[in-house]
Order: C-alpha cells, then structure tokens, then sequence
C-alpha cells in the first residue's frame, strides 16, 4: 500500500496549508497541517500527557529540500500569519518507517 499516496497526500490538499520554515538563512516552502492551538503529546516513559501548539509536515517533503529532522530545531516557522519558533520534533513513522511519515514540529510562543 502506498500511505502516502492513500492518505497523506489527500489530508495534505485538502486541509494542509502553505508555510515557511526558515533553517539558519535558508527559506524553505512547505505545506503543513495547523495545530497550534494544540495537538496532544504523551510522554511514554514519564507517563504524562500535555497539550503543546504544533505543526505537521510529511517527511518526504522535507527529504526533497534536504532537510534532516533534526534540521528544524530552532527553526523559525510562519504559519498562518504567525511566526513560531520550533523548539523540538517528534517523529510520526507510516507503516513504512520514519522516512515516509510525518514530523511534527513542536513549537513555542509566537516570535515577534
């Protein structure tokens, strides 16, 4: 089964919507799912759970700018009319592992 094509890509052109992620002095135009009002992240090992504003992008699209996961930590993300700062990732793997997944972008207060 192809999970990107199946499901990801669909979920991307409908609801996904343009952003830029800024790595150091590189601009990088990505498509992303908005989560900033709040995406749940449980920690397995601490046992708890909290709600942080987030971002979603397909793995893929950033392999195709070159762009490692840990590329976007500190990055500067401006999404929607606002601007974030991404203070870490977390990874979402498909069925086919990380490479074909999801990275979500965990973001702090607005930048001003």
């Amino acid at each position: 089964m192809d999970y990107q094509a199946a499901l990801l890509n669909p979920i991307y052109m409908t609801v996904g919507v343009a952003c830029t992620l800024t790595i150091g002095a590189n601009s990088h135009d990505v498509t992303a799912l908005d989560k900033t009002v709040g995406t749940l992240l449980t920690f397995i090992n601490g046992g708890m759970e909290t709600v942080v504003p987030a971002a979603v992008v397909r793995m893929r699209e950033l392999a195709a700018l070159g762009i490692a996961p840990d590329d976007v930590d500190g990055a500067t993300l401006a999404l929607n009319g606002s601007t974030w700062t991404v203070n870490t990732h977390e990874m979402k793997p498909s069925p086919k592992g990380e490479a074909d997944g999801e990275v979500y972008l965990l973001l702090k207060k607005k930048r001003v």
